[in-house]
């Protein structure tokens, strides 16, 4: 059971990674703010992006910003202890 639970978790945290992908690649396009699934993905990504760049510097190198390697770094973390902590479980 408790292991279900963790295996979940981590299908969740690798949903979210596919989600931040979007968000993104949204960033790179003039596409309209005010449309329900574009502010579904920013109401679900911002709160952490912007926790995250609170902490840690920004990387910038020109005009391009490659601080969302920190988020894909803390999930990609994230879901490798969950899926530890779950075959601890089996």
């Amino acid at each position: 059971m408790i292991y279900n639970i963790f295996i979940f978790l981590v299908f969740v945290v690798q949903a979210y990674e596919y989600i931040f992908i979007v968000y993104i690649l949204l960033s790179f396009f003039p596409v309209n703010r005010n449309n329900f699934i574009i502010k579904m993905i920013d109401n679900l990504c911002e709160p952490f992006y912007h926790f995250v760049l609170r902490f840690l510097p920004h990387l910038r190198i020109g005009m391009f910003d490659f601080s969302p390697i920190y988020i894909f770094l803390i999930l990609w973390f994230l879901r490798i202890v969950l899926s530890k902590v779950a075959t601890l479980f089996l």
